[in-house]
C-alpha cells in the first residue's frame, strides 16, 4: 500500500468560443491560482515577474489535512492536470473538425503556464534550489480528446514529488513514469441525440503503484457539456445517461505513451551545447521512442470501471425558482414545501448578499444527485456549494478588450460577485462543476476520503459569460487489492453495434453541418446571414432561368 495518494488538479472552462482567437489571455490565475476564493492583490494577469507574483502565503492550502510536502514552497505541483473546455472553438469549425491549430495552441498555452509552477507559488518569482528539486516543471501531454467544442487535455508531472523522492531516493517514480496505459472515448448527445455540440469526452489512465508492488490505480476523466436552459433538467439527465451507456474505453482506443526523459538524469546546463546535443541524440534513438501501441488487455471499460472518477464541465444546472426540491427530498416527502419560496426578488437579494448557502438549497444538480433514488451523477460527490464559497459561475456580462459591453443585458452587480455583473437574460447558477468518486475510501466521509486543497472560480476572467473553475484534490492512497467503482454504474452499456451506429451517425451529421456552415460563411464573407442571402439569390436566379420558355 502506498503511503500517500496522488494529487490531481481539475480545471474546467466554458471559453465562449475564444480558443480560436489570436489574442491569448493568461491562464496562470486559473491553472496556478491562489488558494482562497477572494483575490489577493496584486492579481497576476501577466507573465510571471518579480513585480507581479502573489505572496507565497496566498498559495498555501487552508485545509490543515493537506500541508505542503515541499520544505520551502507553500504548494508543490500536482501529479496530474486535467484541463477541460467547452465551447472552445466556433461551432462550424468544431463540426468540420478543422480546429487543430486552436487545439494545438491551447495545449501550448497550458504547458507554458504550468511550467514555472514553482516560481509562481514561491512568492519571489524564483525557483527552489537544485537540492530541493528546483526548476521548471515538465508536464508531457498524455492525451488530448475533442468533440466539436468540447476538449480535454490530460498531463502528468515528469518530476517525482519532493517528499517521495527524498524517502525513496532513486527508486521514486514520477506520475508520468508510472503511467502504463491511456485510452480515450467521446460521446455526442447534442442535436438529434448524437451530434457533438453537446456530450462528453473521456480519458482513462492506468497508473502503476508508486512502490511498484501494489495494485494499479485507474483515473478516469470526463469533460462534459450538457443540454442548456434552466427548464431542460430531464434532458440533462438523459445526456448523462447517454454518456454512461455509450462512453466505453475500447482496446482499440489506446493511445501512445509519451516519450519521457530518464528520471535519474540530472538537469543540464543550458549553456552546455555538447551535453544538450548528446541528450538529444540519446532521446531520439530508435530504442528510446514510444513503444508500439498495445493495450494492457482486450477488455472494454465503462466510466465506472475505475479507481477514481472525475466528471466536470458545463453541466448547465441552474438555480431553480419556486419551492426547494432539495429540501423536499431531504424530508422524504415530495408534497412537503420549503420554508420559503425562491422568487426573482429573493434571488437578487441573496446574490447581493452572497448567501450561497441559501441559494444552494435551490440548486438543480444537487437535487438530481442527492434525490433517492439518484436521478443523475450516481455515486458522485463534490465540495458543497456553501463550503466552496464561490459565486455562481453563469451568466455574466462579457467584457473583452476592444469590444463594447452590452449594457442592456446587465443585471445585478455586487461585492459578493467581486464587482462583476450577471446577465439578466438567464437564470444564474453554478453551471460549471467538478464531481468525483473514489473507491479506496468511498465510505470514509462525504468526499470519499478525498482532501480538497483548494476550490476556486476565477472571477477576473471576463472573456466568457462563464467563470472558469479549478480544484486541487489529494486522493486517498490505494488499498492492498484493486478497488473499482463498477458497482455504482446505474445503467447497462449499449451493445457495441448500437454504439457504433450512433457515433457514426453523429460524425456524419457533424461533418455535413460543419462543411455547409463553413461554405456559407465563405460565400458571405464571414457572415452566415450574408451566405444564406447569397445562396437564396443564386437559387432564385437559377430557378427563374430554368423556368424561362425555350424557343
Amino acid at each position: 500500500m502506498s503511503g500517500s495518494g496522488l494529487r490531481v488538479q481539475i480545471a474546467s472552462y466554458n471559453a465562449n468560443l475564444q480558443g480560436a482567437e489570436t489574442t491569448r489571455h493568461d491562464l496562470t490565475p486559473w491553472l496556478i491560482p491562489a488558494a482562497e476564493q477572494r483575490p489577493v492583490q496584486p492579481v497576476s494577469s501577466k507573465p510571471v515577474t518579480n513585480a507581479n507574483v502573489l505572496e507565497a502565503a496566498a498559495y498555501k492550502s487552508s485545509n490543515a489535512k493537506t500541508p505542503s510536502t515541499h520544505p520551502s514552497l507553500p504548494r508543490e505541483a500536482p501529479d496530474f492536470y486535467a484541463v477541460g473546455f467547452q465551447e472552445l472553438i466556433p461551432l462550424h469549425t468544431g463540426f468540420a473538425a478543422s480546429g487543430h491549430v486552436a487545439l494545438y495552441n491551447t495545449d501550448l498555452d497550458i504547458r507554458r503556464t504550468v511550467r514555472p509552477h514553482q516560481a509562481v507559488v514561491s512568492g519571489t518569482g524564483m525557483y527552489a534550489s537544485l537540492e530541493e528539486g528546483g526548476g521548471p516543471e515538465g508536464y508531457p501531454l498524455l492525451c488530448r480528446v475533442d468533440l466539436v467544442g468540447i476538449a480535454l487535455f490530460v498531463y502528468a508531472r515528469e518530476r517525482a514529488a519532493f517528499s517521495v523522492s527524498k524517502a525513496t531516493t532513486t527508486s521514486a517514480r514520477s506520475a508520468a513514469h508510472r503511467v502504463k496505459e491511456i485510452r480515450a472515448a467521446k460521446v455526442g448527445t447534442g442535436l438529434a441525440g448524437v451530434m457533438g455540440n453537446k456530450g462528453g469526452v473521456g480519458v482513462r489512465i492506468v497508473v502503476a503503484a508508486a512502490d511498484g508492488k501494489g495494485p494499479d490505480e485507474v483515473l478516469t476523466f470526463v469533460s462534459a457539456h450538457l443540454a442548456a436552459h434552466d427548464h431542460n433538467v430531464l434532458r440533462r439527465n438523459k445526456d448523462w445517461q447517454q454518456i454512461v451507456q455509450r462512453m466505453v474505453f475500447e482496446p482499440t482506443s489506446v493511445q501512445k505513451l509519451p516519450i519521457l526523459q530518464e528520471q535519474s538524469s540530472k538537469p543540464l546546463n543550458p549553456n552546455d551545447m555538447d551535453a544538450l546535443k548528446q541528450q538529444h541524440e540519446k532521446e531520439t534513438q530508435p530504442d528510446k521512442r514510444a513503444k508500439k501501441i498495445a493495450p494492457l488487455d482486450d477488455k472494454s471499460y465503462t466510466v465506472y470501471d475505475t479507481t477514481h472518477l472525475f466528471v466536470f464541465g458545463d453541466l448547465n444546472h441552474r438555480i431553480a425558482l419556486g419551492k426547494s426540491e432539495l429540501e423536499r427530498a431531504r424530508k422524504g416527502d415530495e408534497k412537503a414545501g420549503a420554508t420559503s419560496e425562491l422568487t426573482k426578488e429573493s434571488l437578487f437579494k441573496a446574490l447581493e448578499a452572497g448567501d450561497w448557502s441559501t441559494l444552494s438549497e435551490y440548486d438543480q444538480l444537487s437535487y438530481q444527485r442527492l434525490s433517492q433514488p439518484s436521478k443523475a451523477f450516481h455515486g458522485l460527490t463534490e465540495l458543497p456549494i456553501e463550503q466552496a464559497g464561490v459565486p455562481p459561475t453563469y451568466k455574466y456580462v462579457v467584457s473583452r478588450p476592444g469590444k463594447q459591453t452590452k449594457k442592456k443585458n446587465a443585471g445585478i452587480t455586487s461585492d459578493a460577485l467581486e464587482g462583476h455583473t450577471l446577465n439578466k437574460k438567464r437564470v444564474p447558477g453554478w453551471t460549471d462543476r467538478i464531481l468525483w468518486a473514489s473507491a479506496p475510501a468511498r465510505d470514509q466521509n462525504a468526499q470519499h476520503g478525498v482532501e480538497v486543497e483548494f476550490y476556486r472560480s476565477i472571477m477576473q476572467y471576463t472573456h466568457s459569460d462563464h467563470k472558469p473553475i479549478t480544484t486541487l484534490l489529494r486522493l486517498p492512497p490505494p488499498g492492498s487489492s484493486p478497488q473499482l467503482l463498477s458497482s455504482l454504474n446505474p445503467y447497462e452499456t449499449l451493445p457495441s453495434t448500437q454504439r457504433l451506429l450512433l457515433s457514426t451517425s453523429g460524425v456524419v451529421l457533424d461533418r455535413l453541418v460543419g462543411y455547409i456552415w463553413s461554405l456559407l460563411l465563405l460565400a458571405g464573407g464571414g457572415s452566415l446571414t450574408g451566405g444564406l442571402l447569397e445562396v437564396f439569390i443564386i437559387g432564385a436566379i437559377t430557378a427563374w432561368w430554368l423556368y424561362q420558355p425555350r424557343a
